[in-house]
Protein backbone atom coordinates (compact mmCIF):
# COMPACT_ATOMS: atom_id res chain seq x y z
CA UNK A 1 0.00 0.00 0.00
CA UNK A 2 1.31 3.43 -0.47
CA UNK A 3 2.13 3.80 3.52
CA UNK A 4 3.89 0.49 3.61
CA UNK A 5 7.24 2.32 4.26
CA UNK A 6 6.04 2.84 7.83
CA UNK A 7 5.11 -0.26 8.65
CA UNK A 8 7.61 -2.73 10.65
CA UNK A 9 10.03 -4.67 8.15
CA UNK A 10 8.70 -7.59 9.75
CA UNK A 11 5.13 -6.93 9.23
CA UNK A 12 4.29 -8.67 5.80
CA UNK A 13 0.67 -8.99 6.60
CA UNK A 14 -0.42 -5.38 6.71
CA UNK A 15 1.61 -4.82 3.73
CA UNK A 16 -0.38 -7.52 2.44
CA UNK A 17 -3.46 -7.82 3.92
CA UNK A 18 -5.50 -10.87 4.69
CA UNK A 19 -5.17 -14.38 2.62
CA UNK A 20 -7.88 -16.77 1.65
CA UNK A 21 -6.91 -20.14 1.42
CA UNK A 22 -6.04 -22.16 -0.53
CA UNK A 23 -4.11 -20.00 -2.90
CA UNK A 24 -0.82 -19.35 -4.21
CA UNK A 25 0.50 -15.78 -4.07
CA UNK A 26 3.30 -13.97 -5.85
CA UNK A 27 4.24 -10.57 -4.92
CA UNK A 28 6.74 -8.22 -4.26
CA UNK A 29 7.39 -6.66 -1.10
CA UNK A 30 9.64 -3.57 -1.63
CA UNK A 31 10.51 -3.15 1.72
CA UNK A 32 12.11 -6.39 1.92
CA UNK A 33 13.83 -5.32 -1.17
CA UNK A 34 15.65 -2.41 0.95
CA UNK A 35 19.11 -3.24 2.69
CA UNK A 36 18.55 -3.70 6.30
CA UNK A 37 20.83 -4.93 9.26
CA UNK A 38 21.07 -8.51 9.78
CA UNK A 39 18.86 -9.32 6.67
CA UNK A 40 16.32 -11.79 6.78
CA UNK A 41 18.48 -15.04 6.96
CA UNK A 42 18.30 -17.00 10.56
CA UNK A 43 15.11 -15.37 11.44
CA UNK A 44 11.32 -16.77 11.82
CA UNK A 45 8.37 -16.46 9.33
CA UNK A 46 4.67 -16.95 11.54
CA UNK A 47 1.78 -17.67 9.72
CA UNK A 48 -1.26 -16.01 11.61
CA UNK A 49 -5.23 -16.74 11.33
CA UNK A 50 -8.01 -15.02 12.56
CA UNK A 51 -8.25 -17.70 15.41
CA UNK A 52 -4.75 -17.56 16.28
CA UNK A 53 -0.98 -18.05 15.43
CA UNK A 54 -0.75 -21.24 13.14
CA UNK A 55 2.65 -22.12 12.59
CA UNK A 56 6.13 -20.80 12.13
CA UNK A 57 9.88 -21.69 10.65
CA UNK A 58 13.06 -20.54 10.50
CA UNK A 59 13.90 -18.71 7.18
CA UNK A 60 17.25 -20.32 5.84
CA UNK A 61 19.44 -19.43 2.61
CA UNK A 62 17.96 -20.47 -0.43
CA UNK A 63 20.02 -20.52 -3.90
CA UNK A 64 17.12 -20.66 -6.92
CA UNK A 65 17.34 -23.72 -9.28
CA UNK A 66 18.16 -23.55 -12.51
CA UNK A 67 18.01 -25.92 -15.95
CA UNK A 68 19.15 -25.87 -19.14
CA UNK A 69 18.82 -27.47 -22.40
CA UNK A 70 20.24 -26.58 -26.02
CA UNK A 71 18.42 -27.85 -28.97
CA UNK A 72 19.34 -28.57 -32.52
CA UNK A 73 16.30 -28.04 -34.47
CA UNK A 74 16.40 -29.61 -38.14
CA UNK A 75 20.18 -30.66 -38.03
CA UNK A 76 22.35 -28.82 -40.53
CA UNK A 77 20.00 -25.89 -41.05
CA UNK A 78 21.30 -23.61 -38.19
CA UNK A 79 18.07 -23.38 -36.46
CA UNK A 80 18.29 -23.68 -32.13
CA UNK A 81 16.81 -23.33 -29.38
CA UNK A 82 17.84 -22.55 -26.03
CA UNK A 83 15.08 -23.56 -22.84
CA UNK A 84 15.68 -22.25 -19.47
CA UNK A 85 13.98 -23.20 -16.25
CA UNK A 86 14.43 -21.21 -13.57
CA UNK A 87 13.01 -22.47 -9.76
CA UNK A 88 13.11 -19.91 -6.37
CA UNK A 89 12.42 -22.41 -3.96
CA UNK A 90 10.28 -25.57 -3.83
CA UNK A 91 6.56 -23.78 -3.43
CA UNK A 92 7.58 -21.23 -5.79
CA UNK A 93 6.62 -21.00 -9.92
CA UNK A 94 9.39 -21.59 -12.40
CA UNK A 95 10.26 -18.94 -14.83
CA UNK A 96 10.52 -20.88 -18.61
CA UNK A 97 12.13 -19.32 -21.32
CA UNK A 98 11.75 -20.67 -24.85
CA UNK A 99 14.39 -18.83 -27.15
CA UNK A 100 14.67 -19.67 -31.11
CA UNK A 101 17.20 -18.37 -33.33
CA UNK A 102 18.81 -19.10 -36.61
CA UNK A 103 18.33 -17.97 -40.25
CA UNK A 104 14.93 -19.80 -40.49
CA UNK A 105 13.73 -18.31 -37.28
CA UNK A 106 11.49 -16.15 -39.08
CA UNK A 107 9.57 -19.27 -40.80
CA UNK A 108 8.54 -20.79 -37.29
CA UNK A 109 5.57 -19.18 -35.43
CA UNK A 110 5.00 -20.54 -32.21
CA UNK A 111 6.51 -23.46 -30.54
CA UNK A 112 4.78 -26.43 -28.18
CA UNK A 113 6.84 -27.28 -25.30
CA UNK A 114 5.99 -30.95 -23.41
CA UNK A 115 9.06 -32.53 -20.41
CA UNK A 116 8.56 -36.33 -20.85
CA UNK A 117 9.56 -39.05 -18.44
CA UNK A 118 13.19 -40.27 -19.59
CA UNK A 119 16.13 -38.55 -20.98
CA UNK A 120 16.62 -38.97 -24.57
CA UNK A 121 17.76 -42.40 -25.47
CA UNK A 122 21.35 -41.56 -26.46
CA UNK A 123 25.16 -42.52 -26.20
CA UNK A 124 24.92 -39.27 -24.70
CA UNK A 125 21.98 -37.84 -22.83
CA UNK A 126 23.65 -34.44 -22.87
CA UNK A 127 23.21 -33.71 -26.24
CA UNK A 128 20.55 -32.56 -28.31
CA UNK A 129 18.45 -35.42 -30.32
CA UNK A 130 15.92 -34.95 -33.27
CA UNK A 131 13.49 -36.67 -34.89
CA UNK A 132 12.40 -40.17 -33.44
CA UNK A 133 14.99 -40.06 -30.86
CA UNK A 134 12.09 -38.01 -29.07
CA UNK A 135 9.40 -40.28 -30.03
CA UNK A 136 7.54 -41.12 -26.57
CA UNK A 137 8.69 -44.88 -26.76
CA UNK A 138 11.10 -46.64 -24.06
CA UNK A 139 13.64 -46.38 -27.07
CA UNK A 140 12.70 -42.18 -27.34
CA UNK A 141 12.27 -39.80 -24.32
CA UNK A 142 9.47 -42.02 -23.08
CA UNK A 143 5.40 -40.45 -22.26
CA UNK A 144 4.35 -37.28 -21.05
CA UNK A 145 5.60 -36.98 -17.29
CA UNK A 146 2.77 -37.51 -15.09
CA UNK A 147 3.63 -38.30 -11.44
CA UNK A 148 0.57 -38.13 -10.59
CA UNK A 149 -1.43 -40.29 -12.87
CA UNK A 150 -4.00 -37.37 -14.08
CA UNK A 151 -3.52 -38.01 -17.83
CA UNK A 152 -6.68 -39.48 -19.34
CA UNK A 153 -8.76 -38.80 -16.05
CA UNK A 154 -11.93 -37.44 -16.57
CA UNK A 155 -12.59 -34.19 -17.54
CA UNK A 156 -8.90 -33.31 -18.09
CA UNK A 157 -9.14 -31.38 -21.45
CA UNK A 158 -11.52 -29.31 -19.71
CA UNK A 159 -9.52 -28.63 -16.26
CA UNK A 160 -5.80 -28.56 -17.27
CA UNK A 161 -5.57 -24.53 -18.47
CA UNK A 162 -3.22 -22.03 -17.99
CA UNK A 163 -5.29 -20.79 -15.15
CA UNK A 164 -5.21 -23.96 -13.66
CA UNK A 165 -1.57 -25.65 -13.87
CA UNK A 166 -1.96 -27.66 -10.99
CA UNK A 167 -4.80 -29.80 -13.00
CA UNK A 168 -2.31 -30.30 -15.82
CA UNK A 169 0.18 -33.33 -15.69
CA UNK A 170 3.48 -32.03 -14.89
CA UNK A 171 4.60 -32.21 -18.21
CA UNK A 172 2.21 -31.60 -19.95
CA UNK A 173 3.01 -27.90 -20.67
CA UNK A 174 1.48 -27.00 -24.16
CA UNK A 175 -1.99 -25.99 -22.29
CA UNK A 176 -0.72 -23.71 -20.07
CA UNK A 177 1.72 -22.05 -22.12
CA UNK A 178 0.82 -18.26 -23.48
CA UNK A 179 0.27 -18.26 -27.61
CA UNK A 180 2.62 -15.31 -28.05
CA UNK A 181 6.09 -14.79 -28.81
CA UNK A 182 8.87 -11.26 -29.28
CA UNK A 183 10.26 -11.21 -31.86
CA UNK A 184 13.54 -9.35 -33.26
CA UNK A 185 15.31 -7.95 -36.27
CA UNK A 186 11.53 -7.88 -38.05
CA UNK A 187 9.88 -8.29 -40.70
CA UNK A 188 12.31 -10.78 -41.10
CA UNK A 189 13.39 -11.83 -37.45
CA UNK A 190 16.45 -13.90 -36.48
CA UNK A 191 15.50 -15.18 -33.11
CA UNK A 192 12.00 -14.87 -30.65
CA UNK A 193 11.41 -15.55 -27.30
CA UNK A 194 8.58 -17.56 -25.66
CA UNK A 195 8.90 -16.78 -21.63
CA UNK A 196 5.86 -17.80 -18.83
CA UNK A 197 5.62 -18.16 -15.23
CA UNK A 198 4.30 -22.13 -14.79
CA UNK A 199 2.67 -23.27 -11.29
CA UNK A 200 3.63 -26.98 -11.87
CA UNK A 201 7.06 -27.37 -13.52
CA UNK A 202 9.31 -28.36 -9.85
CA UNK A 203 12.98 -27.78 -10.22
CA UNK A 204 12.85 -29.29 -6.54
CA UNK A 205 11.57 -32.03 -4.49
CA UNK A 206 10.40 -35.84 -5.40
CA UNK A 207 8.52 -34.69 -8.75
CA UNK A 208 11.66 -32.70 -9.97
CA UNK A 209 11.59 -32.08 -13.93
CA UNK A 210 15.58 -32.33 -13.85
CA UNK A 211 17.42 -35.14 -15.72
CA UNK A 212 14.16 -35.89 -17.96
CA UNK A 213 14.14 -34.49 -21.55
CA UNK A 214 12.67 -31.27 -22.74
CA UNK A 215 10.82 -31.70 -26.04
CA UNK A 216 10.20 -28.69 -28.53
CA UNK A 217 7.92 -28.76 -31.51
CA UNK A 218 7.76 -25.70 -33.99
CA UNK A 219 4.32 -24.63 -36.10
CA UNK A 220 5.58 -22.84 -39.07
CA UNK A 221 4.37 -20.70 -42.15
CA UNK A 222 5.46 -23.51 -44.39
CA UNK A 223 2.95 -26.24 -42.46
CA UNK A 224 6.28 -28.11 -41.40
CA UNK A 225 7.48 -28.85 -37.83
CA UNK A 226 10.18 -29.56 -35.50
CA UNK A 227 11.49 -30.82 -32.76
CA UNK A 228 14.62 -31.64 -30.54
CA UNK A 229 14.91 -33.37 -26.87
Amino acid sequence: SSSSSVCPVGAMGQRLGPISAPVRLVWTDRVLLEPFDGGLTGRSVVLDSAVGRVACATLREQQPRQAFAQLDLFPGSGLQAAVTLQQHNPLAPTWVQVHVTGAGAANSTSAQLAIHTLPPGSANASESVTGSGCAATVAGVGPLYDPLGVLGSAGYSILCTAENAVDCAVGDLTPRQPSTTSTTNSPQPTSWTLAFWDYNLPLQGGFSVLGRSVVLSLSSNGGGGGGGG
